[in-house]
């Protein structure tokens, strides 16, 4: 790691702002991380730090512009130059394979040998354990998750993805649980009131969902994947004029992904318009493509040709139809 202990802890303090995914820290923990960068100009695991909390922010539509990726890059390569076996700067390395590149190949590599250097690394598990669930391979997810969980049981992000590799294999039931639980901890956090909504609405509890997703918009600022969760559940539950209005509000919205007007017209039945955006999605390259399998919501369009063509070219399994 680094010899000086200002420095470390600078990083650890940036790993706990990066745990907890909203926007405000996660730009603390690209502060933390730069500021331990400039203690030790060594510190791989903190450009790994710097490149990892970037590419997160460009996955949450923090921030759409695509130069935030190749700023990741760099600092990756800077991480790997100090350390070329750093279990951080490898996941990382992993992550942005996945997220952006889709070469799926080469992430499961850099996975696979981060836990080969460190076994007990529960983030290497965390994130291997969403490549599978990407990929529809929801046991060896779960299997994933719950090591992950094991090795860091006060990770919010760990315990809600472990309910979503449950989810991904049809358990909303688990995916409830584990949003109920990490909101008696922090009630307040967005994260958890989307993956609740979310549940619900599969479980077509969908008044409850709907209150959940509200929650979550406005925890989240109105996010716009928050806000395409909750104009998919208004479509569903048959609430369509308030659907089409969400969707009128995402269609304004420059930083808006295809794939999240694409859902809500998927609740609207109209595949012909869904598909549309989807495309839209894969010639953007938008990073949101990677829930192309796994997410419930997608399965109606499961027997379009176009859909099965989507998955080929992301490199996603095919589905039954």
């Amino acid at each position: 790691m680094t010899e000086s202990s200002d420095a470390y802890e600078a990083y650890l303090k940036g790993r706990y702002f990066w745990g907890k995914r909203d926007t405000e820290s996660l730009y603390k923990a690209l502060e933390q991380f730069r500021y331990a960068t400039e203690l030790d100009p060594q510190f791989a695991e903190a450009f790994a730090g710097i490149a990892d909390t970037q590419h997160l922010i460009f996955s949450y539509n923090i921030e759409i512009n695509p130069g935030i990726v190749d700023e990741a890059k760099v600092n990756l390569e800077r991480a790997l130059e100090l350390k070329p076996d750093s279990p951080d700067a490898l996941v990382t390395l992993g992550t942005i394979q996945m997220g952006v590149d889709w070469d799926w190949k080469a992430a499961q590599n850099q996975f696979e040998r981060a836990l080969e250097l460190n076994p007990s690394y529960a983030t290497a598990h965390h994130w291997y354990g969403l490549y599978f669930g990407f990929r529809g391979e929801a046991e060896k997810s779960r299997q994933q998750m719950e090591l992950a969980r094991q090795l860091d049981p006060l990770s919010t992000i760990i315990q809600l993805n472990l309910g979503w590799s449950q989810f991904v294999a049809g358990n909303s039931d688990a995916y409830v649980q584990a949003s109920q639980a990490v909101l008696e901890r922090e009630p307040n956090f967005w994260d958890a009131h989307w993956d609740l909504g979310t549940a619900y609405v599969q479980k077509g509890q969908l008044a409850e969902g709907i209150a959940e997703l509200e929650k979550a918009a406005e925890l989240a600022h109105r996010s716009t994947a928050t806000l395409s969760s909750l104009g998919y559940a208004l479509g569903r539950a048959g609430r369509r004029s308030e659907a089409e209005k969400i969707l009128r509000e995402l269609q304004r919205r420059a930083s808006t992904a295809p794939e999240e007007i694409a859902m809500i017209h998927v609740a609207l039945g109209d595949k012909a318009k869904a598909l549309q955006w989807l495309k839209r999605a894969y010639q953007s390259h938008s990073k949101g493509l990677l829930l192309l399998r796994a997410d419930p919501w997608y399965r109606p369009l499961g027997s379009e040709a176009r859909y099965q063509e989507l998955l080929r070219n992301v490199g996603l399994p095919p589905v039954a139809g």
